[in-house]
């Protein structure tokens, strides 16, 4: 026989535990007869309650959440919910001795004529329990915070993980009808129809590089676009050239999350992209007076860029969206740029590595959704492409999770025959410096590859057949790049 309240008495003992001082803690038990008793009297209060939450502990009296347990089980083998079943299932259970018996649970309907404000008591008992949520984080929190043991960066990220998780259970978002989609959806193909006919091909933020454009339409927003290649392929090298090409032609607000390298080693591969000057000769000062004036005179092209540049290391999911929300909120965001994503700390605890991988890839997929934005995240593939004969990229390739294939909007790869020895194609012709920026996966569009030339010394991308990459004439930026000092202050 199951003890009635064992299931909760922890968090009652951790309530009165943690407390400090003597005072009720906020909830509305008439309000919990009231939920309770409109759904005893009409079969369809059920489905609109759980349709906001399954969680008990929205209930604070302890008879109630037994209760309504009962309720969603007879719910969960489509058995009426009335007197009689939840009696029956109660006195099985060995509870209904500790509710108040059969006369209090039949009491729950004498003082409820209908069930038409269901909803509206319910959303109410949501918000004392994230009252009392909020009550216990905070004592936790206090109480932890005296403590050597706990790390706080640790306490941080706990606090972060549940405050998101409280927040999404007071806005969960209601099921719209077609009718209601339409008008939003009529303005976006307006605007793309508007777009394509001033001669812009493309909807989301630019790529950077024309051609992928017309394959992908530009990146979408809420779309998780995940880029992987080996490493020494580029792809850190490709997406700094491409959000400088974005920042640059159109204005885009962009924010890097570099989880491997230095937000001023960044800078140096934007200005040696800029200038012509290699890395190396930047790294080491071994300039002419030439190359030092070529510097100060390309500088401006990545200085007036919007890019935020946050360089922290071992960054969580929570802390990557809690940072993005404050950028939108303050200056406004178009791009979220992860550099890479099996660097991102899980908070997943327990599990092994795919599956930490598989929590973060969804939760990236979260943030593009919630934040309206493209998300583009790098990723590191798995050697086995190094033992086959060819050696072209394939989506089984990504590393250490098959959810990143399933998350993923768009999978774009980076292939350099060079990389592997190859410098000529089957037809002879010269590969050296080719790139293949290959879409293997696209959920709203086609895919196919494109070829960009690879100039590693310094540090871009151009296209196959281009020469020389330029700013538009017409390019009159107004907001400076900000680095990690201006980022930190919007904290």
């Amino acid at each position: 026989m199951r003890v009635a309240n064992k299931p909760y008495r922890n968090k009652v003992e951790r309530q009165s535990s943690l407390l400090t001082q003597d005072k009720q803690m906020p909830a509305a038990p008439d309000l919990e007869q009231s939920v309770l008793g409109a759904i005893l009297i009409d079969r369809e209060a059920i489905n609109i309650v759980l349709s906001i939450t399954t969680n008990v502990e929205v209930f604070y009296q302890e008879k109630h959440k037994v209760i309504f347990e009962a309720c969603i089980k007879l719910k969960s083998i489509d058995s009426p919910i009335d007197l009689r079943t939840i009696t029956t299932l109660l006195r099985k259970e060995g509870n209904l001795e500790f509710v108040g018996g059969a006369y209090y649970i039949d009491s729950l309907t004498f003082h409820i004529q209908s069930a038409a404000n269901v909803e509206y008591h319910f959303r109410i008992l949501m918000q004392y329990w994230v009252k009392r949520e909020l009550i216990l984080l905070s004592a936790e929190t206090y109480k932890q915070g005296f403590d050597d043991v706990f790390d706080p960066l640790n306490i941080l990220s706990d606090i972060q993980v549940k405050l998101m998780s409280l927040v999404d259970n007071l806005s969960a978002k209601k099921a719209k009808t077609v009718s209601n989609l339409i008008p939003d959806v009529l303005k976006e193909i307006e605007l793309a129809y508007k777009k394509n006919k001033s001669g812009v091909k493309f909807t989301g933020i630019t790529t950077g590089f024309h051609e992928i454009d017309q394959l992908t339409g530009g990146w979408q927003s809420g779309d998780l676009i995940i880029l992987a290649a080996r490493p020494g392929m580029g792809k850190t090298t490709f997406i700094l050239d491409s959000i400088t090409r974005a920042a640059q032609e159109t204005s885009s607000k962009i924010a890097l999350f570099s989880l491997e390298m230095k937000d001023t080693q960044l800078v140096k591969k934007q200005i040696s992209a800029a200038s012509g000057v290699t890395t190396s000769q930047l790294v080491r000062g071994d300039l002419n007076e030439e190359e030092f004036k070529s510097i100060l005179r390309n500088v401006s092209k990545i200085n007036s860029s919007n890019i935020f540049i946050d360089d922290t290391a071992g960054l969580s999911t929570v802390a990557l969206k809690a940072k993005a929300t404050q950028l939108k909120s303050k200056y406004g965001l178009d791009m979220i740029v992860v550099d890479y994503l099996q660097l991102m700390e899980s908070t997943a605890k327990g599990g092994n590595r795919e599956q930490e991988v598989s929590q973060i890839s969804r939760h990236l997929k979260l943030v593009a959704k919630e934040l309206n934005v493209p998300l583009v995240a790098l990723c590191q593939m798995s050697r086995a492409v190094e033992g086959r004969i060819t050696k072209k990229p394939q989506l089984s390739d990504l590393r250490e999770s098959g959810s990143l294939e399933q998350d993923a909007d768009v999978v774009c790869f980076i292939h350099r025959p060079e990389y592997y020895g190859i410098t000529e194609d089957s037809e002879g012709n010269s590969v050296i410096g080719l790139a293949e920026f290959i879409v293997e996966k696209h959920r709203n569009g086609p895919t196919d590859k494109i070829e960009l030339k690879f100039i590693q010394k310094e540090s871009r991308f151009i296209h196959w057949n281009e020469t020389e990459y330029t700013v538009p004439s017409d390019y009159h930026p107004d907001v400076m790049i900000t680095q990690k000092g201006e980022l930190d202050k919007a904290f």
